[in-house]
């Protein structure tokens, strides 16, 4: 019974503890199994904290989560999830072993030069349909997540991430492809959802920033909408969340642009995407100095802007300023970093590589 996968204060078994006993599981799971074969979990908790003990338990046990999805058991469906927030319902979480020559050559170089063939490897493992896990964001997203938790120098920011993926990859309605090969299936799937008009497989929840960006491309994908088109439909997908999300105006400005004559926001072109991009980059990162100024004031940081804290603590680690890492991440809130698998990576990866100094 001590090697029990529970939290409970009866017997003295904490989060720490769950996310041990599920590391050395998955750890398991991942010995006996084949590279590129599959591990498929059915997940059901009401806490955000313990799903990210799952995620970072994979994920350190080698896996990589290809995706998360809410089972309807009324409609027998299953709905994309983004975020940590849909834990209130029932999970299925799909995740792949890497293939053999792969992950050989990536713990050889500690990930040098690996970041395309990673990313190669992930389109070729992702169902051919339209998978949240294929936009950008959560492309660099992965990258990041994987080299963090193995203490490995990352070498893209995102703009360079974005010009990796423009210039080695496919793109369609938003979504990444390895090749041009992938895309006939892909163009078949999706007429077939559309034929079938199911919709269980497009919808998103909206329970911080990135998940409400996911949302918006999504909502303009074919058909430009104005301010008030939108809202409607996004306040009803909206959900509680530890993320201090922008208004939905700033949402749109920052990454569709201005409205056309119309008042209609649509689906910006390439060059106006790694323009907004940028801008958002540099917005993020001013704001992000902000709390690490605060912090090192001694002040606590009760509501922050997830995104900021993330693009922070992306650029920190790359020059290796892991104390501001610390500091910062000390004065969140413990809610935060407990919901945020990503946030708390950095954090855990900056206390071992400071006392390495």
């Amino acid at each position: 019974m001590d090697f029990e996968a529970i939290i409970t204060e009866t017997r003295a078994k904490n989060l720490v503890d769950y996310r041990r006993d599920m590391t050395k599981s998955f750890a398991e799971f991942y010995r006996i199994l084949k590279p590129g074969r599959w591990l498929t979990i059915v997940f059901h908790n009401s806490k955000a904290s313990v799903w990210n003990a799952i995620q970072e338990a994979l994920s350190k046990a080698g896996f990589i989560v290809a995706q998360v999805a809410v089972l309807d058991k009324k409609q027998g469906s299953f709905k994309q999830v983004t975020a940590v927030g849909a834990v209130k319902n029932d999970l299925v979480i799909n995740a792949y072993k890497p293939r053999r020559a792969f992950a050989e050559r990536f713990l050889q170089q500690a990930g040098v030069g690996q970041e395309r063939a990673f990313i190669a490897q992930h389109l070729e493992m992702l169902p051919l349909a339209a998978n949240v896990e294929r936009s950008r964001e959560m492309l660099f997203s992965k990258l990041l997540a994987t080299y963090v938790q193995r203490g490995y120098e990352i070498q893209y920011d995102a703009d360079s991430f974005y010009a990796l993926l423009r210039a080695e990859f496919v793109e369609a309605d938003g979504y990444w492809f390895k090749d041009e090969s992938q895309l006939p299936a892909y163009r078949q799937n999706k007429q077939k959802q559309a034929e079938t008009d199911s919709g269980g497989q497009q919808a998103l929840f909206i329970f911080d920033e990135r998940s409400a960006i996911q949302w918006l491309k999504r909502f303009l994908l074919h058909n430009p909408a104005s301010l008030s088109d939108i809202q409607p439909a996004y306040l009803k997908a909206l959900q509680t969340s530890d993320d201090q999300i922008p208004e939905l105006q700033t949402l749109l400005a920052e990454n569709f642009g201005s409205p056309d004559s119309q008042g209609r926001y649509r689906w910006p072109q390439p060059d106006m995407q790694a323009q907004l991009e940028q801008e958002r980059q540099q917005r993020l990162l001013r704001l992000f100095n902000d709390y690490l100024r605060q912090a090192q004031s001694g002040q606590k940081l009760a509501d922050v802007r997830k995104e900021a804290i993330l693009t922070g603590f992306m650029h920190a680690y790359r020059a290796k300023r892991f104390h501001d890492i610390i500091t910062l991440g000390h004065k969140l809130n413990k809610s935060l970093v407990e919901n945020s698998a990503e946030i708390a990576d950095f954090i855990e990866i900056a206390e071992t590589k400071a006392a390495q100094l």
